[in-house]
């Protein structure tokens, strides 16, 4: 008999009775047990379903606490819409999201997250502040991934002006080089 190997399924052998269960498993939703024999219609049928309202529940996981109009609603937007999903290389996309994730928990002088403000109140003081304790490389990195994020803003009416413009990072400290 063939195996199958169809994603979020986990089959195990149930020790009470010796036959094969068959378990879908997906992180955000309830964990079901798929009906009939593996590759069967009602097999398939019913992990096709199973699949397809997985797709809409993880896709909202926590969507109900996110404020419209705050960066974290522009971040996640962002992080879905094709101008990240697809015009970036997955290498690109893998540095630049724990970038945004980092920005959104940063906290301002007041004590509130970064993510939880107005993206129409973010200012160039704010973002110096933000790169003021990381090193040139850093700021280099983290300025790319904002540039790129705020021209989005502007481009989907989220934001009237990109608060990145005229941002430079700090040079590098000039060391006397390596001894011999």
């Amino acid at each position: 008999m063939a195996e199958i190997k169809l994603n979020y399924v986990n089959s195990y052998r149930d020790p009470r009775n010796n036959t094969w269960r068959h378990q879908f498993r997906r992180k955000g939703v309830r964990k079901t047990m798929l009906r009939g024999l593996p590759g069967s219609g009602e097999f398939m049928a019913h992990y096709a379903e199973l699949l397809a309202q997985s797709e809409n529940a993880v896709a909202d996981i926590g969507a109900s606490r996110i404020q419209p109009g705050t960066i974290d609603a522009v971040v996640v937007k962002y992080l879905k819409h094709e101008v990240f999903t697809q015009r970036l290389a997955k290498a690109t996309q893998a540095t630049r999201r724990p970038i945004l994730d980092n920005f959104r928990q940063c906290r301002t002088p007041s004590g509130y997250r970064y993510g939880e403000n107005r993206i129409g109140t973010i200012h160039r003081k704010n973002l110096t502040d933000v790169f003021a304790d990381k090193p040139p490389t850093s700021q280099k990195g983290w300025l790319k991934t904002l540039r790129h994020f705020f021209a989005f803003a502007v481009d989907q009416g989220e934001c009237k002006i990109d608060p990145t413009v005229g941002i430079k990072t700090t040079k590098p400290s000039k060391s006397s080089g390596y001894l011999t």
